[in-house]
């Protein structure tokens, strides 16, 4: 790999790596906030989602079915979310967000849009530009590297 290839493969991995670490630490210095990422990444899946089962958040999360149970049932416990049964079908449950539930999305919501906007105003409009083309070129390579994967 050319120097450049190694410093923007650098970059990736550490820009990955600094969201992660900052979402950690602003659930860890909330005192309203009993979430762990993973539990708060699950709870945002879930609001994402009209009639949201334990199938399709496994399937959209990519993560399996056991462990997208585990987390909701934590959500369950402390209030974040609900289990409904499908009035047509009783074997169908259905997960949604409760009030509570709501209230952290949208918390979490505003510290990614704050972090946007706290970016982008450091950055010309040409900045600006050529940032958002370079990470749909990407967006584009990894979704491509899914569907390959996936297909």
């Amino acid at each position: 790999m050319d120097a450049f290839a190694v410093q923007f493969n650098r970059m990736l991995e550490e820009t990955f790596a600094y969201v992660m670490k900052v979402e950690q630490s602003m659930l860890k210095k909330s005192t309203r906030i009993d979430l762990t990422i993973n539990e708060m990444h699950v709870l945002e899946a879930v609001g994402r989602e009209e009639d949201c089962t334990i199938s399709s958040l496994a399937e959209d999360l990519e993560v399996t079915l056991p462990s997208v149970t585990v987390s909701v049932n934590r959500l369950r416990k402390k209030g974040y979310v609900e289990k409904i049964r499908c009035s047509q079908d009783k074997r169908r449950v259905f997960v949604r967000v409760t009030r509570q539930g709501k209230k952290i999305n949208a918390v979490h919501r505003y510290f990614h849009e704050n972090m946007a906007r706290t970016v982008l105003r450091e950055l010309s409009d040409e900045e600006r530009a050529a940032m958002l083309k370079g990470m749909g070129k990407v967006n584009g390579f990894l979704k491509r590297k899914l569907e390959a994967a996936d297909g």
